[in-house]
């Protein structure tokens, strides 16, 4: 009995996992062949969203100041 339960367990893992096939192996060795690029562009991108995410937010908080300054409740 516990070993049907780990096969249909087994099973049940495996058919949730999208079968890409060897589409992704290209990729796969192009990160293993060059690995200092790869990491350098991640790194790079992951700049590039951090620098637009943050003037985001500073614009929004700007926007809501409204040159006014920070007041308290009186």
């Amino acid at each position: 009995m516990g070993e049907e339960i780990t096969t249909l367990i087994g099973e049940g893992r495996g058919s949730s996992r999208p079968d890409f096939g060897n589409i992704l192996d290209p990729v796969r060795a192009t990160i293993r062949n060059h690995p200092v690029p790869v990491l350098l562009m991640a790194v790079g991108i992951g700049w590039l969203v951090y620098k637009l995410v943050r003037e985001q937010a500073e614009s929004a908080l700007h926007a809501e100041d409204h040159g006014r300054g920070i007041r308290t409740p009186q």
